[in-house]
């Protein structure tokens, strides 16, 4: 049976119309909604975070992200468990986390995947001016603030004291992110704090301006015992002139940070991540004193597989075969 040329005609046109909705809908996808795992302010992880949120969400096509603060061990169960794509953690805590997972939830983060190497968490270990303290082993008995529970600061803290065969038992730990720190610090309500992060650290910043400080040591030999049970450990210092009140430098430990991702995140994805981190470097420096010792050449030496959309990246630059 033929149709009337009138209703032929409304047909094709409704055909067309269809067609050309679906082929809109396939140009025009939802946008990848990505969680970024961060840290405290008054760390180095936070403004970062922020930093990278606002650069995916411009820079990357098709990405929306948000940033959502926690710690270390929080950042690599929140990546695990899915609930972020990407995260900040330490070196050490990652391939704890990786190889047996954390002490609350103790099996292997299969998961977890690297992006890149990023900067030193330096452990600053503040008193004020006029405190008596002057050795890690004087701690015994005070009032210490480590960092929130699982955090990298609270993590490096428990090895320092243990390296001193010290235990929260023989002191009387308070477990708070650095903005509590700044304050407890600040009204007298503790006599030493734990505070690892990138240089110059906001925190000490703050704290400085409103009490006189001073640091600390941990020495190099007692870094050197550290090491024979946790390797990622580094010697370091903070140098003089890090805060305008530093006149000498300092002997201390810290521990590479690391960026990292899900495995299942999609490689292209990941490689247009890796691309734009790198690609704004000088834009961040500007806004995140720490990016300035992030090394590209450094960057894919993570303690944990490689993503292998971040891999594809290293090897376009020729950093890695």
């Amino acid at each position: 049976m033929r149709l009337p040329r009138a209703l032929w005609l409304s047909l094709t046109v409704a055909c067309v119309a269809l067609n050309a909705g679906c082929d809109s809908a396939a140009v025009e996808p939802s946008p990848i909604s990505l969680t970024i795992a961060t840290g405290g302010r008054g760390g180095v992880f936070y403004p970062l975070g922020v930093e990278l949120s606002r650069l995916y969400t411009t820079g990357v096509p098709g990405v929306v992200a948000r940033i959502e603060s926690g710690g270390s061990s929080q950042n690599v169960k929140a990546v695990e468990e899915g609930r972020a794509h990407l995260g900040f953690t330490q070196a050490d805590v990652a391939y704890a986390a990786y190889r047996r997972g954390t002490d609350g939830d103790p099996h292997p983060y299969g998961q977890l995947r690297g992006v890149a190497m990023l900067w030193i968490n330096i452990m600053q270990v503040a008193v004020p001016a006029k405190s008596t303290i002057n050795t890690i082993d004087d701690l015994r008995g005070r009032r210490v603030l480590v960092g929130t529970p699982g955090s990298g600061t609270e993590t490096l803290a428990r090895i320092v004291l243990e390296s001193y065969a010290l235990s929260y038992e023989d002191l009387r730990p308070e477990f708070k992110g650095f903005v509590e720190t700044v304050a407890m610090m600040r009204d007298g309500e503790a006599d030493a704090a734990f505070i690892g992060a990138g240089l110059p650290t906001a925190a000490i910043v703050e704290l400085s301006a409103a009490a006189d400080l001073r640091f600390i040591p941990i020495p190099r030999e007692q870094v050197t015992m550290m090491r024979a049970q946790y390797p990622f450990l580094q010697p370091l210092l903070v140098p003089r002139g890090t805060y305008t009140w530093l006149a000498h430098d300092v002997e201390t430990v810290g521990v590479s940070n690391l960026l990292l991702c899900r495995k299942d995140l999609d490689e292209e994805l990941v490689y247009r991540l890796t691309r734009a981190l790198f690609d704004a470097l000088p834009e961040l420096r500007a806004s995140v004193a720490a990016v300035r010792f992030i090394d590209l050449e450094h960057a894919p030496a993570t303690p944990i597989p490689l993503h292998p959309g971040a891999a594809r990246y290293y090897r376009e630059r020729e950093i890695t075969q």
